[in-house]
């Protein structure tokens, strides 16, 4: 991390990408003012709605960007915020005159399934959709980010690629 953080002050890179709960550890704030962004892009920014902050917290806190950037540029990105999440949004991130597109949530080249299971059942059935839909991409949603890393570890020790995200 350190080496990375100095090569990113020295400019050796044209994209660096952050957490949110990177972004709000003490210090971060003050070490990228070093860095000096031109642009600030944020996914998944739903989750900085009461929507969503439940489970990504630090993504509520995304807001001070504009305090501590206030002439960088900001865009936020999702593909599954209701009118009232995206004004939320909005208002939040302190956007100025944003340009948004919005499109219909039907995706038809996406499946998206539910399966409720017990917890010792979870793994098992986790393994059966994987297998069905071998050579597949797929997201895995876990209620919380220790869970993601359980759910990644034992995916990858099942012999499948599997990444945080």
């Amino acid at each position: 991390q350190n080496a990375i953080r100095m090569r990113a002050r020295e400019g050796a890179y044209r994209l660096l990408y952050v957490s949110p709960e990177r972004l709000m550890q003490q210090g971060f704030i003050d070490w990228l003012h070093e860095v000096n962004p031109a642009y600030f892009a944020i996914d998944e920014a739903h989750c900085i709605s009461e929507w969503g902050h439940e489970f990504r917290p630090e993504y509520r806190e995304l807001r001070t960007l504009r305090q501590h950037f206030p002439d960088a540029p900001i865009a936020a990105f999702t593909a599954s915020a209701t009118q009232r999440v995206r004004h939320e949004m909005l208002s939040l991130l302190g956007l100025r005159a944003p340009l948004c597109s919005i499109a219909s949530f039907f995706r038809s080249n996406l499946r998206y399934t539910v399966r409720e299971a017990s917890a010792k059942d979870q793994d098992a059935l986790l393994l059966s959709v994987v297998e069905r839909h071998e050579g597949e991409s797929m997201v895995v949603y876990a209620p919380s980010i220790k869970r993601v890393g359980e759910t990644a570890a034992f995916l990858r020790t099942a012999g499948v690629s599997a990444v945080l995200g």
